[in-house]
């Protein structure tokens, strides 16, 4: 997937994948949600995904609704706040460790 957004190219297929996400719906389920988050070679962080059409990736199409996807630019801050939803705890120490202390 690839989009340019402000000027700016974000591609996943040049992008490292950094972890992903699917909420356990089928493929047909409305709710279905899949997210993978990236990070280019100049460092930004962006999200693609896909979803049904009761997610938030939804695309109105005349008078009816379908499932769709997208690529969402992010912060890191958005980023870390990601990967801690997701539990991605190895992603967190590897990508984020100097935001990271000791309880």
């Amino acid at each position: 997937m690839k989009a340019i957004i402000d000027g700016k190219r974000y591609d996943t297929d040049t992008a490292t994948e950094i972890a992903a996400y699917w909420n356990g719906c089928g493929e047909g389920d409305f709710n279905r949600v899949n997210e993978k988050i990236y990070k280019t070679a100049k460092g930004a962080w962006f999200i693609a995904g896909s979803g049904g059409a009761r997610s938030s990736y939804s695309q109105s199409y005349g008078n009816g609704v379908s499932g769709g996807e997208a690529i969402r630019p992010i912060t890191a801050d958005e980023a870390i706040e990601w990967l801690e939803s997701h539990n991605e705890t190895d992603a967190l120490d590897k990508y984020f460790a100097d935001h990271i202390e000791d309880a």
